[in-house]
Parts: C-alpha cells; sequence; structure tokens
C-alpha cells in the first residue's frame, strides 16, 4: 500500500479540526440543562459527575472516568466545556488514527480517519454528553498500540497500550469486546508474542495499568462516589443468547455508515483474505470488528442503534483498505464518494429510534424500532450540518421529553430556596411523558439538589419542603395549607406550610 505525504495527512487533519469545532460551536452556548444534543444516558453522565462533587444526588450509576472529568469541571464551575469533551474525544481518536493507527495499519487508516471524523452518526454522539466516544477512543488507542507492538516487535508500545484499554474499560466496560481482536492478534505470531509478554515492558505495561485502575477507582471513592459491584448484576439480566436483535444491528449498522462505506469495508473483507503480510492486523480488525457486533447482536437483550459506535472504526479501517488499493485516480474520487454518503443525513438526534438509511439523494428509508418494519421516510436527508441546525432551533422553541423550559426555570427558583443537602419534591402526576429517572435527572440538573418523587394523593411532603406539582393539582386542595411560590403554564412551585 502506496504511502502518503505528510503534509496531506497534516492538512487532513487541520480540516477535521475545523469542521468539528465549527459543529461544536453550533450545538454550544445556552445552560447546561438545556443542550440539546442529549439522550437519555446523556443526564446520568451528568447526574454522576454532580454526585462526585458531593451533591447528594441519587443517580443510576455509571464507569468512573466521565464522570470524574465532569466532576472535575463542575467544581472548576465549568459546566460550558462539558459538551466539549465528546468533539475533543472525536478529534483525539481521529489523531490516534493517523499516527498510531497509521503506523499499524499504514495508509488505510487516513481514510477511516477522514470517515470516521465526519460521518454523521458519529459525529451526533460526539457532540452528545456521554462516554462512548471517549471509551471508543481509548479503546482504539490501546488495540493499535497493541498492534505496533505486535507487528514491528516494540515492546515499548506496551507501556502505551496497557493504561489505554484499563481507562477505556473504566469509561465504559467493553474490555471484553476487545478480547477477540487482541487474542488473533497473539495467535497469529505465537513464538513472537510469547517473546513479547515476557519482556520487561509487558510487566512494566501490566504493573502500570493495574495503577491506573487503582488511581481511577480510588479518586471516586475519595469523590463520594462508590465502584457499586451490583452494576455487573445489572448488566447480567441483559444477557440473554438470542438472534432477536441481528437484523436491527445490520440495519443500523449500514444506516449509520452508508452504503458506499458499507461496500468498501465488504471490500476490505477481501483485502484482509489475500493480503499475507498483513494479516495479522487483518484479524484484529476482524476481531475488533465481530467482538462488539456479536455481543450486542447475540447476546445483549437491549438495542440501541448507540451500539454501532462499538464497531465502527475496524469497518472504517477494512474500507480504507478497500480505498488503498485502488489506484489514486480511482480512489479519491470513490473516498469524495464515502465521505459525502457518511455525512447525508436524516436526523441529527441520538436516539436509538431514528434509524434512517439514506439509499439516494433526497431519499431515506426507516426501519421501526419496535416491530423492525421498513418503510419509507418522513423526512428528506440533507448536510449533517443544516440536520444539526434544525435539531438545535427546534430545541431551543420547544420543549422536548429531555428539557421543558417551564419546569427548568421552576428547578432553578426552587435552588434559590433551598440548602446544598435539601431535598426538593417532585409530583409528576398520573401521567409521565417519558422514564421517570429522566425527568428527576433533569430536575436535578436544574435545582443541583437531591430529588424525591412522590405522590401527593398518598403522603405529604415534610413542613418548610418545596414541591413541584402540576398545577391541576392545587384547586384539589391535598396540600394546604401551602405558599404558592411560583407557577407556570403547566406546573406550580409551592412551599408547604407547618
Amino acid at each position: 500500500m502506496r504511502t502518503v505525504d505528510g503534509g496531506w495527512v497534516l492538512a487532513l487533519a487541520i480540516a477535521i479540526a475545523l469542521y468539528v469545532v465549527h459543529l461544536a460551536c453550533l450545538a454550544a452556548g445556552g445552560p447546561l440543562g438545556a443542550y440539546p444534543i442529549v439522550h437519555p444516558d446523556s443526564l446520568d453522565w451528568l447526574t454522576n459527575g454532580l454526585r462526585l462533587t458531593g451533591v447528594p444526588v441519587e443517580c443510576t450509576w455509571r464507569p468512573p472516568v466521565t464522570p470524574l472529568i465532569f466532576a472535575a469541571l463542575f467544581r472548576a464551575h465549568l459546566d460550558g466545556v462539558i459538551p466539549l469533551v465528546g468533539p475533543l474525544s472525536l478529534l483525539a481518536t481521529t489523531a490516534v488514527l493517523l499516527t498510531v493507527g497509521r503506523r499499524a495499519v499504514g495508509s488505510p487508516a487516513i481514510f477511516a480517519a477522514a470517515l470516521y471524523a465526519t460521518n454523521h452518526f458519529v459525529l451526533t454522539h460526539a457532540l452528545a454528553i456521554g462516554a462512548d466516544v471517549l471509551a471508543i477512543g481509548l479503546g482504539t488507542f490501546g488495540w493499535l498500540s497493541a498492534a505496533v507492538a505486535l507487528r514491528e516487535n516494540v515492546p515499548d508500545y506496551l507501556l502505551l497500550a496497557a493504561p489505554a484499554l484499563v481507562l477505556a474499560h473504566l469509561t465504559q466496560p467493553w474490555i471484553p469486546f476487545l478480547a477477540p481482536a487482541l487474542l488473533a492478534m497473539l495467535y497469529w505470531d505465537l513464538p513472537r508474542a510469547r517473546a513479547l509478554l515476557r519482556s520487561p515492558q509487558a510487566r512494566v505495561a501490566a504493573s502500570l495499568g493495574a495503577l491506573v485502575a487503582i488511581l481511577v477507582i480510588a479518586l471516586r471513592g475519595l469523590a463520594g462516589g462508590v465502584f457499586h459491584p451490583q452494576t455487573h448484576v445489572v448488566y447480567r439480566q441483559y444477557l440473554h443468547p438470542s438472534l432477536h436483535h441481528t437484523g436491527y444491528y445490520a440495519w443500523a449498522s449500514v444506516a449509520a455508515w452508508s452504503l458506499p462505506v458499507t461496500a468498501l469495508a465488504a471490500a476490505g473483507l477481501l483485502v484482509v483474505a489475500t493480503d499475507r503480510g498483513g494479516r495479522q492486523v487483518g484479524l484484529g480488525l476482524l476481531g475488533a470488528l465481530a467482538g462488539p457486533l456479536v455481543a450486542f447482536g447475540c447476546f445483549y437483550d437491549w438495542r440501541d442503534s448507540r451500539f454501532v459506535l462499538y464497531w465502527t472504526i475496524p469497518a472504517l479501517l477494512l474500507a480504507g483498505m478497500a480505498l488503498a488499493r485502488q489506484p489514486r485516480w480511482t480512489a479519491i474520487p470513490l473516498a469524495a464518494l464515502a465521505i459525502a454518503a457518511g455525512n447525508w443525513a436524516c436526523s441529527a438526534e441520538p436516539t436509538p429510534f431514528a434509524t434512517f438509511l439514506v439509499w439516494a439523494p433526497h431519499r431515506a428509508a426507516v426501519m421501526d424500532y419496535y416491530t423492525g418494519r421498513v418503510r419509507a421516510a418522513p423526512c428528506q436527508p440533507h448536510w449533517f450540518a443544516r440536520m444539526l441546525r434544525q435539531e438545535i432551533v427546534a430545541h431551543r422553541t420547544h420543549d422536548s421529553v429531555y428539557y421543558d423550559h417551564e419546569r427548568a426555570r421552576l428547578a432553578l427558583a426552587a435552588a434559590a430556596r433551598l440548602g446544598p443537602n435539601d431535598t426538593f419534591y417532585y409530583d409528576p402526576g398520573p401521567v409521565i411523558p417519558v422514564h421517570r429517572y429522566v425527568l428527576v435527572n433533569a430536575l436535578v440538573l436544574g435545582a443541583r439538589r437531591r430529588v424525591a418523587v412522590i405522590d401527593t394523593a398518598a403522603e405529604r411532603p415534610p413542613p418548610g419542603a418545596l414541591l413541584l406539582l402540576r398545577r391541576d393539582a392545587l384547586s384539589k386542595d391535598r396540600l394546604a395549607p401551602f405558599e404558592l411560590v411560583a407557577t407556570g403554564t403547566h406546573d406550580a412551585l409551592v412551599q408547604i406550610l407547618p
């Protein structure tokens, strides 16, 4: 595979950085709670970060690395920087592909970097507040560093691989998904692998990885968080061998990458099969692709298009292999077509329901999340930046299940009257439009206080407590006497009197 001049690589990196920064600037601005690109788990990451700052909130446990980053930003009063963690992680991953990836795989990594950083699906989740893009960047850095160590017999790269893999696992638990990639590369040249793993650097790398894990877990404990072992019990309840989700993930993968990129990735499989010189790394690519795909598609009984992120980089490296085998006059227009197709989108909303597959200019199809039925999409695809602008305008002018402008205002009014250890009470009423924990997390983010959900028809908050409830509940006199603090169109904030 031919080499690429370093100047072209630098120019590509600058162009990618400018584009990602442009998109991040479009989405930034306004209070953190009103940030437009979120999914339900985004609120969990934020409330975990608040918990680690000492706010006594109850939240669903998340792996420690990202909450620790958010907690540090909360403590420094840099809440507005939190939405930039994802774009910065994306840029760092792109840099990994252009450096370590280029050394491990060659010029295909350059194509993969361009495809990754301009893909609408990746960009959406990079802009969302979460941990996936950071975990994928760290994991990619780890297994590509291991690939360089094995391929070139350079043990020093293990000193990079071990802490990166440990940090990736403590960001999102996915080292088991990378195990097939690492084992495939080890067993391809077992004598060299054995010698490498017996080197002093390997022992130092193992110690360094263990030290990183201990430090991260200890930091979480010192910050007031607990590393909950029962979380793994929660994960295990979703582990049921089944092919029920296989078709969904096949569709979601093609929808995420685009038809041209998927075709190039399939052609890359032929390159791996015929290139014996690069077979070791090629097998690692196949392992990195198959590990998470099989885990989520055949064993994890919860479907979410977000999981496609975990096998996207191996697929794009395979596509890069196919492009790198072409003559320059063919590779450049093919790469341009693939980049354009990957940037063409119907939505910039990171939900598992919007699995739009663009199959022709201004034509797309969508798979129903619950039934698996495919139908024509009700919208036309456009460039991702245009779809992002539309999503931002819609979010900032209309309420959503994740952010209600009126409820956020009332939460701020409550925060002004509450002490740091007080509890903010919330009665959502009989009709709840979304999972209760989503509403609670949104209130926690606004009030920065513990939020307790109660049913005022059955129990009464303690005297002096602040309560948010539906305005129509005021006419029922269930809570009298109370002081009316603030009202909105739908909700009211009241204080319970003695």
